[in-house]
């Protein structure tokens, strides 16, 4: 599974704002289930804009949840798509509920045995 990482406080809200567009100065070809790493960088300057405190964010450096890649547009009409960027068009957000500590990456074969476990069926 590949992973894409994201500052804070744009992880959360994916997760809990309902984000349906991630920002990027670059495509891909691929599409299907992307794994989300939250970057050590914290965005401080959008977290009032989006009404949340540092204490509602995921832990920083971790692999937190999924999402799928459906599309890359630079059209999208959504509030989170951004002038001059391509719009990486997500769906489904799952966030890891297992409990468990999220994973930090360490070894790629670790971290893709921990995907599978958490969230494919």
């Amino acid at each position: 599974m590949l992973c894409i990482s994201i500052r804070e406080p744009f992880v959360t809200a994916i997760f809990m704002l309902g984000k349906n567009v991630e920002n990027r100065t670059w495509r891909t070809n691929f599409r299907g289930q992307l794994g989300i790493h939250v970057s050590r960088n914290v965005e401080t300057s959008e977290l009032r804009g989006l009404g949340l405190r540092t204490n509602d964010l995921f832990p920083l450096g971790c692999i937190v949840g999924t999402v799928e890649l459906y599309n890359i547009t630079r059209s999208s009409r959504s509030r989170w798509a951004r002038d001059d960027q391509f719009h990486w068009l997500i769906q489904q957000p799952r966030q890891d509920r297992t409990g468990a500590s999220a994973w930090a990456p360490g070894s790629i074969s670790d971290g893709i045995a921990v995907l599978i476990s958490r969230f494919l069926p």
